[in-house]
């Protein structure tokens, strides 16, 4: 199956708690709407792929 990918990734200083606010609310809805999906890494799973803190946004759409 073929599908978009686009992953966003900041090295920003992080947070030590997260609270999916209402733009990543929507992001994740327009997605399901379409048949994918929004992955977001939490601080802790970043920091452990990289020295740097930070966050990850991975969204994945299916295409015909």
């Amino acid at each position: 199956a073929k599908e978009v990918l686009l992953r966003v990734r900041d090295d920003g200083v992080g947070r030590q708690s997260f609270a999916e606010g209402f733009g990543l609310q929507g992001i994740r809805e327009r997605a399901t709407e379409l048949g994918g999906t929004l992955e977001i890494a939490d601080p802790a799973s970043v920091r452990e792929q990289s020295a740097r803190p930070g966050f990850m946004l991975t969204l994945r759409v299916p295409v015909d």
